[in-house]
């Protein structure tokens, strides 16, 4: 059983929630859309849904290999669709934010990783981007370089 907080919270959420659904869909005939709903082809809907799912969940496996290794991060998978959640509900790409702050060490680490992928040649991100890790495509000492760089801020963070 929930506490009575949290209980409250899933309420407030539950009523915020039927509100903004009477505001938004006031106006809207819904024997038009039903009519639209039976016209839906339900088999590419539901196609293009478990593919988004795969497509995210290889975006979180790509960025787990961009960590140095014997790095060990976690929710990549949560933090990715928290921040395109953001992205879509947030202006300004907000959810960039959002995703960083889900999790605080693994995805600071992430929104780490990420600067620094960005500082890497056009040619290894490529590389990265088909596939293959990062730390393998990059000369040794380029590789402990960039893994000091990222321990150096999360010191600081």
């Amino acid at each position: 059983m929930p506490s009575s907080r949290r209980l409250g919270k899933i309420l407030l959420g539950l009523v915020v929630s039927a509100a903004l659904l009477v505001y938004f869909f006031r106006d809207v005939d819904l024997a038009v859309v039903a009519g639209r709903l039976r016209e839906t082809l339900w088999t590419f809907l539901g196609l293009s849904v478990v593919l988004n799912f795969l497509s995210m969940w290889m975006r979180a496996w790509r960025w787990y290999y961009l960590f140095p290794p014997g790095a060990r991060p976690t929710h990549l998978f949560r933090a990715l669709v928290i921040g395109y959640m953001g992205n879509n509900l947030l202006p300004l790409r907000a959810g960039e934010h959002a995703e960083r702050e889900h999790h605080r060490a693994p995805a600071s680490a992430e929104h780490l990783a990420r600067a620094e992928l960005r500082k890497q040649p056009c040619a290894m991100r490529t590389r990265q981007l088909r596939g293959r890790n990062l730390a393998q495509s990059q000369p040794h000492h380029a590789r402990l370089g960039a893994v000091e760089r990222v321990r150096q801020k999360l010191r600081q963070l």
